[in-house]
């Protein structure tokens, strides 16, 4: 039947009228059964975040992109490659997006949105409570701190984040394997081992430059753990108050203005004005992936300007609920 109605529509149209016709519908997704041929019209070619819901008010995936368009689009093709994807489409009732001036603004309110949206499908962003970071203390040995409640004078001498405390033992004991270094000194040796002049597992195996019977002292194993850890550094804060991360969209006139204090992210506002009045009253809420997101920014990795809020700030952090 088919091949009849090709033949059919030959009889009453040129080449040319049917090869157009054929490339209109081609470039158009097939959208999910319950979401309407409309369904993609509005959603604009700009960067934000996308919300996809189900048969409630509670959204089941959360994604951002700078191409909104083309990446929800990209859900619903019908050329379904993984078993993840059929089973989103097919879910999805409804959807809606936000507008953001850029990527960096997009990767900040998808974190946020996932993290107390609490999406089904979203399982690797969301909220981690058991995420640490590393401290070599005094004795030069690793110390765990709860992520969300690391101390503002922390930084520069704190790692991390990692998403467990289990995570960063199997950091530690891999840098251990490869680089001589003592388990006991690090913890590793399990609860029954003591710090008493006997060698480690890993010195039997000719693994350990010998910390733990006194060959290397304890000051030059603990430099070379801090060293070895060094990519996994949270810097102190690089300003003496508040700075305005300011991402511009010449083409949609939009400005944000991403307001950040001891990596704490205090909100998203569209003036200086209002960037310095955040910066007054805001609670510092510490939150391990925001805080990585405005390193990349500080750093140069995402494309913001970054503009001095001088100003007198509160000390201390609230801890995230």
């Amino acid at each position: 039947m088919l091949w009849r109605l090709l033949q059919r529509l030959a009889e009453h149209h040129s080449r040319a009228e049917l090869e157009l016709a054929f490339a209109s519908l081609l470039r158009r997704p097939s959208l999910p059964p319950h979401l309407p041929p409309d369904a993609l019209d509005n959603v604009p070619h700009a960067p934000g975040v996308y919300l996809l819901y189900g048969l409630n008010q509670h959204p089941i995936y959360i994604g951002k992109s700078i191409d909104l368009r083309a990446r929800i689009a990209g859900h619903f093709n019908s050329e379904h490659r993984a078993a993840r994807e059929l089973r989103l489409s097919q879910e999805v009732h409804r959807l809606e997006w936000e507008e953001t001036a850029g990527e960096f603004g997009a990767l900040l309110r998808e974190c946020e949105l996932v993290k107390t949206r609490l999406p089904a499908h979203n399982v690797a962003l969301r909220r981690k409570l058991n995420q640490v970071m590393l401290e070599v203390n005094d004795e030069h040995q690793p110390r765990y701190l709860p992520a969300d409640a690391v101390p503002l004078d922390a930084f520069g001498r704190v790692y991390g984040p990692f998403g467990s405390r289990a995570s960063a033992r199997g950091m530690l004991r891999a840098l251990a394997g490869e680089h001589g270094l003592c388990l006991k000194l690090l913890k590793l040796e399990g609860r029954a081992a003591r710090d008493d002049g006997t060698p480690c597992f890993n010195h039997q195996l000719h693994r350990c430059r010998g910390a733990c019977i006194g060959a290397e002292s304890r000051e030059a194993h603990g430099t070379r753990l801090r060293e070895l850890l060094a990519p996994w550094l949270i810097p102190a804060w690089p300003s003496p108050g508040a700075v305005a991360l300011v991402e511009r969209d010449a083409a949609r006139f939009r400005e944000d203005i991403h307001v950040f204090d001891q990596w704490c992210w205090l909100g998203t506002v569209s003036t200086l004005d209002a960037a310095e009045a955040l910066a007054r009253s805001a609670p510092r809420l510490f939150e391990a992936d925001a805080a990585r997101l405005a390193l990349q920014a500080i750093q140069g990795r995402l494309e913001v300007e970054c503009i001095a809020l001088a100003m007198p700030q509160p000390s201390g952090v609230v801890p995230a609920a």
